[in-house]
């Protein structure tokens, strides 16, 4: 095709998008780029007046108008161009008819409702030899090539995660604009018409472009956390989680029920500073040091794009179908999860305006965006509406000086991605005083999980071994790696006693196969006015034959033995790491002791209505000869952890009799001094 030549079109649908192809058709057909030889519309071009302005609707009126596809298909030669903005489900069918007739497409998004008709389309495309561009606009900014730069010269230092934030408004009425407006399903066909997958797709798409996931395979895992303020069966405030095969984090803090309306960024979060992408308005700001600088950028059409591509190979697709996979295995992730959750009335603002009625979420705007700085999802986060991330298994109550105190939850830990391994643990859990001491799912490394057991490396004898650690496991002589060996801990029965319960749990293979069976005896009481005390006796037992526990230390990792009881800690300030004999994160990391001590100061949040800064000391105790023959595992630099390795550099196998691990958990507010920790362990034991 070449300029004295353009590529023939035909527009199907002229209401909602269809309106902006139409205008914008009608600008490259002034400029001699397309001759537009057709519009199909069911219900005619009655309304054009109202939709375009009188240039484009005196036109659009001199050109042939089908009431289908088919008739016009029937009636013409096959467009070089199907340009299709009609609503989700009928996207896959009419794309498909007009690649079978030979017709290159232009598929408004989200290009299809589902992974498995994404994968037919793409068959489709590929067997006719035909080209579909998917509008997602933001892949037209210019601003693409500069981001990639910038990433990849270490601008803002290494990648922490990458995040998408949009806090939208839309009124009942929007809701009510089509059938489909506000449905999963419609007529048995999905829709998905949320603010994932719809309205706020664009954010999603670009956040994992940005990340570097735009094929289906560069997706790991999908977590979604969906919830609706309005009165339909899609989402309208949501948080997703995505992993990508490159073990990079990506989230979304979505909402259409902002109070008010803001514009929405794809942001990058790095070690030195952080990248702010609007894709609407095609400028980047870049920060590093406290200093921002902004860069501004045009932007391609796209339908325009796929005409130039047509007539110059050379020239690449901007949003090639196969490009938008990463998308729709997210699209397919919240097809596939629970109906959204209800957002109690008493979160929910009614607003008038202009005579029409807005749902406004209470606080939206400040969760949508801790979603994006801190890479957790509402749920993980605690906000007030959000459901619970983890089943309850028990509730930590102990005798306070002025009575019963609350002080944590065990938890089933069922709400994890596969790929963190689920399994019970303690969190939150609190100080007396109600300091917290535990974090859960933090965005630097989402797998670890309050205070419990993990094990990277679980193996019956000549098979190879699966994780019940989260993320990816180290292989020796190659490194971590994504090997879709994660297994799981479950919970199978719980019975309470006076001062705790006892948990019986199975160790999951893969393949939901009982790799380990576990007895876990907790207790917990006070000591004294400042001091609480949680003791955990382990003992696991081969489920059927031989089976061994590892490590990345064992499987060939310097000093990174870690593996068993684990207590991962919030962030913290003037951070202090002890034993009875050293001191120091490099001095006690593998080193064999009687107990390991970490002192902190939470560090001030800035929200007036949260606690002031306080000191709290937190203690591990090994009870037994075995257990006090593990070494110590001790993070500080990268992220505050303390734990018990308990396959350090060699293999350690569970004898069919059992394998026994005792531990003391000491929980205090303030500075607690070798000789108090000493004291406090022994009335503890008692």
């Amino acid at each position: 095709m070449c300029a004295s030549h353009p590529a023939t079109a035909v527009l199907v649908g002229v209401g909602g998008f269809g309106r902006i192809h139409l205008a914008n058709l009608y600008r490259l057909s002034q400029a001699g780029q397309a001759e537009v030889v057709g519009l199909v519309s069911g219900g005619g071009v009655g309304r054009l007046d109202e939709l375009v302005d009188a240039p484009v609707a005196a036109w659009a009126r001199t050109l042939p108008v089908y009431p289908t596809l088919d008739t016009c298909l029937a009636a013409r030669p096959a467009p070089d161009v199907t340009v299709i903005a009609t609503p989700i489900p009928t996207h896959l069918p009419l794309a498909l008819t007009a690649l079978a007739a030979g017709s290159h497409v232009a598929l408004e998004k989200p290009p299809v409702p589902g992974l498995a008709d994404f994968e037919r389309l793409l068959a489709a495309a590929a067997a006719a030899g035909r080209e579909v561009q998917v509008g997602f606009q933001a892949c037209g900014s210019l601003a693409w090539p500069r981001l990639a730069e910038l990433m990849a010269s270490g601008a803002i230092g290494e990648l922490d995660h990458v995040a998408g934030l949009g806090t939208w408004s839309r009124s009942t009425a929007y809701w009510t604009r089509s059938r489909w407006a506000g449905r999963r399903w419609l007529d048995g066909q999905p829709v998905v018409d949320g603010v994932v997958t719809n309205p706020l797709a664009h954010a999603v798409a670009a956040g994992l472009k940005l990340a570097g996931a735009v094929r289906a395979e560069d997706v790991a895992t999908v977590t979604t956390d969906l919830y609706r303020a309005n009165d339909i069966a899609a989402d309208d405030t949501s948080a997703v989680a995505v992993t990508t095969a490159a073990g990079r984090r990506v989230t979304f803090g979505l909402t259409l029920a902002a109070a008010e309306q803001t514009e929405p960024l794809v942001i990058a979060y790095g070690t030195a500073g952080r990248l702010v992408f609007s894709y609407t308005q095609d400028w980047v700001d870049v920060t590093v040091g406290g200093q921002t600088r902004r860069e501004r950028f045009g932007r391609v059409n796209l339908v325009e794009n796929l005409f130039d591509h047509l007539a110059d190979p050379a020239v690449a697709l901007l949003s090639p179908l196969a490009d938008t996979g990463a998308f729709t295995r997210v699209l397919d992730a919240v097809a596939g999860a629970p109906d959204a959750r209800r957002i109690p009335k008493q979160f929910i603002d009614w607003l008038d305006r202009d005579g029409e009625r807005w749902a406004a979420v209470r606080d939206v705007t400040r969760w949508c965006d801790e979603v994006a700085e801190t890479g957790r999802t509402f749920a993980e986060l605690g906000a007030p509406w959000a459901a619970p991330r983890h089943g309850a298994i028990a509730e930590v109550v102990v005798a306070g000086p002025a009575g019963p105190v609350a002080v944590g939850r065990y938890v089933d830990g069922a709400g994890a991605a596969t790929t963190d391994s689920p399994r019970p643990h303690f969190h939150p859990l609190t100080t007396l005083a109600g300091t917290l001491v535990t974090d859960d799912a933090p965005a630097d490394h989402s797998w670890q999980a309050g205070l419990g057991w993990a094990v990277q490396d679980v193996a019956r004898d000549g098979e190879p071994g699966h994780n019940l650690w989260g993320g990816r496991t180290y292989v020796r002589g190659r490194g971590y790696e994504w090997l879709g060996d994660h297994g799981q801990i479950v919970s199978t029965g719980w019975t309470p006693t006076a001062d705790g319960g006892v948990d019986r749990l199975d160790w999951l293979d893969r393949d939901g196969v009982p790799l380990l069976r576990e007895t876990r005896t907790l207790r917990w009481r006070a000591l004294d006015a400042r001091t609480w005390a949680l003791r955990v006796t382990t003992v696991l037992r081969p489920a059927d034959g031989p089976v061994s526990l590892g490590s990345p230390g064992s499987n060939g990792r310097e000093r990174a033995g870690y593996g068993g009881f684990f207590w991962r800690l919030p962030e913290g300030i003037d951070v202090a790491i002890r034993t009875p004999d050293a001191e120091g994160e490099a001095a006690v990391h593998g080193t064999v002791a009687p107990w390991v001590a970490w002192s902190a100061t939470v560090p001030a949040s800035g929200n007036p209505a949260a606690p002031p800064p306080a000191r709290y000391t937190v203690a591990l105790s090994a009870d037994d000869p075995a257990t006090q023959a593990d070494p110590w595992f001790v993070r500080l630099a990268d992220y505050p952890a303390i734990g018990s390795s308990i396959a350090w550099n060699t293999r350690t196998p569970v004898p069919p009799a059992g394998l026994t691990r005792s531990f003391t958990c000491l929980l205090a507010d303030g500075p607690l001094d070798p000789p108090a920790i000493e004291a406090a362990l022994t009335t503890a034991r008692a």
